[in-house]
C-alpha cells in the first residue's frame, strides 16, 4: 500500500440468527462499500469471526472479489 490509499475498515457488525440466509450481510456490505466509495476510500478491509459460519462468509466475500490475506488472533488477559 502507499500513501495515496485510504482505507475503509469495517470493525464488526452482526446479522441476527433470525435474518442470516436472507441476504441481510450482503446489503450490508453494499453500504459499507457505497459509503466507503462516498469517502474516497479507494480499499477496504472486512473481517468475519472464526467462530461463526465461516463458510458462507469466505463464499460470499469471493464472489464479491474479496482476497482473503489475513488471520487475527485473540487472547484474553487478566
Amino acid at each position: 500500500m502507499d500513501k495515496t490509499q485510504l482505507l475503509g475498515v469495517e470493525r464488526l457488525w452482526c446479522v441476527k440468527k433470525e435474518y442470516r440466509g436472507k441476504r441481510v450481510g450482503l446489503m450490508l456490505l453494499r453500504k459499507f462499500e457505497e459509503i466507503c466509495k462516498y469517502k474516497g476510500a479507494n480499499l477496504i478491509f472486512v473481517s468475519s469471526i472464526v467462530s461463526i459460519d465461516n463458510e458462507k462468509m469466505d463464499s460470499m466475500y469471493k464472489k464479491l472479489g474479496f482476497t482473503h490475506i489475513e488471520q487475527h488472533y485473540a487472547r484474553r488477559i487478566y
